[in-house]
């Protein structure tokens, strides 16, 4: 720590923007940097305002319940090809000028840093403006672009390693140019001019990320620094946490208790069409003859007889359950991928976003897991690949391999990063 830190706590801004699997690890890190005697403000919409007073921070609501309902239960927003351009027009209608405010408002220099998510462009604004300190936080390699060891990419752009450099570098230009610069731009551009500042083209590539500290939260070897990322990049490990106010886990347990290892099977928080995923997944665990779980707050999405040895429940603590199952079928979410390496569990994954198949490619490349692509999950194809799975030493093997890297350090880092900003008011970079 350094800057002003030797004279008083700092009042740390975490600007947190997304789904929930989005907003989670900012709280996390919030309780942290409050454990570390700093104030904590989270800036978020007020769909999440119940699980951050819970943690015990403060909160600052931007933007409405009813819009973020909205973008969550989109239609087309988990659709693989054409879900990303939702994921964008929604960024552009996030709430920039609340952001804005909501710092301005709370602005102490020399005693004040900015987290901020990846669609957090009002921070990314304030930083510029009123020289505020602001960290970019990114949960995945795919937000940080690199004609190297490129992340998977929205179709039709492909990114893979025979791909030349150049021919990345021109898909960059052209998504820059058809799509993102027309969606994000004119917003933005317009704020831009009221506050006085010169409109920025090439929002992602040359805009998007703090100049001072930008923080991967996961570790080198599942997304290595790549020779052309900015140099202000700091990677500080996946960001484990649990919320303490979880409910209890007695059924849980129970259920654990009564048989052997059951496969835990979840389509993620926010999919709110995943009638076709469970139903494929009981009769994946009637073929293979296993124990299921179902994990969802949506019962309606379940058929509605489950049979004996498969159980629903709305809640599991990953970091306590997951080294008891035998495996665990998910959305390629990058919080429950780390989860289950950290607990040593494979996994089959079901893709659907870009940033999900970038996600299950690293996993099929460290071999810890398996892969159903779009439009193929159904209960033959699902009890095949988990059947193969289950079957398999070398996962086995490479699943304790990769739990022996996976720390609990990743948002005390990610903390000392933040701290480590303190007093750099009005600095361009601190690299």
């Amino acid at each position: 720590m350094i800057g002003l830190m030797a004279s008083g706590p700092l009042h740390v801004l975490i600007v947190a923007a997304g789904s929930v699997g989005d907003v989670y690890p900012c709280v996390g890190i919030g309780c942290a940097l409050r454990r570390r005697g700093h104030r904590v403000t989270v800036i978020a919409n007020p769909w999440y305002e119940r699980l951050v007073r819970r943690a015990g921070l403060d909160f600052a609501p931007v933007g409405t319940a009813e819009a973020q309902q909205e973008m969550l239960s989109h239609p087309r927003a988990w659709h693989p090809r054409s879900g990303w351009k939702v994921w964008m027009r929604m960024a552009a209608r996030a709430p920039m000028r609340e952001v804005y405010g909501a710092i301005e408002d709370r602005y102490e220099r020399g005693r004040t840093v900015v987290a901020a998510s990846w669609a957090g462009l009002g921070a990314r604004i304030a930083q510029e403006r009123l020289g505020v300190p602001l960290v970019s936080l990114h949960l995945e390699p795919d937000k940080l672009r690199s004609v190297h060891r490129s992340s998977v990419m929205p179709a039709p752009l492909v990114m893979a390693d025979f791909v030349p450099k150049l021919a990345k570098r021109w898909q960059y230009w052209l998504v820059d140019v058809a799509v993102v610069d027309r969606v994000l731009a004119p917003r933005l551009n317009r704020f831009r001019a009221e506050l006085g500042l010169r409109p920025v083209r090439r929002v992602i590539d040359a805009w998007w990320h703090s100049p001072q500290r930008i923080v991967g939260l996961f570790p080198s070897w599942w997304g290595p620094v790549q020779p052309d990322w900015p140099d202000q990049v700091r990677l500080a490990g996946f960001p484990f946490w649990d919320d303490d106010e979880a409910p209890a886990a007695g059924e849980i347990e129970q259920f654990l208790a009564d048989g052997p290892p059951p496969v835990v099977f979840t389509p993620g928080a926010v999919n709110r069409d995943a009638g076709g995923f469970f139903r494929a997944a009981v009769e994946a665990c009637r073929i293979v003859g296993c124990r299921g779980l179902m994990l969802t707050r949506s019962a309606d999405q379940l058929p509605r007889d489950l049979p004996t040895g498969v159980r629903h429940f709305e809640y599991l603590r990953f970091s306590e359950m997951l080294p008891r199952v035998a495996a665990v079928v998910h959305h390629a979410g990058i919080g429950t991928a780390a989860q289950c390496l950290r607990a040593g569990v494979p996994q089959l994954v079901t893709p659907f976003m870009h940033f999900h198949r970038d996600t299950a490619r690293r996993l099929r490349r460290l071999g810890v897991g398996r892969e159903i692509g779009p439009g193929r999950i159904k209960g033959r194809v699902m009890a095949d690949r988990l059947g193969s799975l289950l079957a398999s030493d070398g996962v086995r093997n490479r699943c304790r391999d990769f739990a022996g890297q996976c720390d609990g350090g990743g948002i005390e880092r990610a903390c000392s990063l933040i701290e480590d900003l303190a007093g750099r008011d009005g600095e361009e970079s601190s690299i």
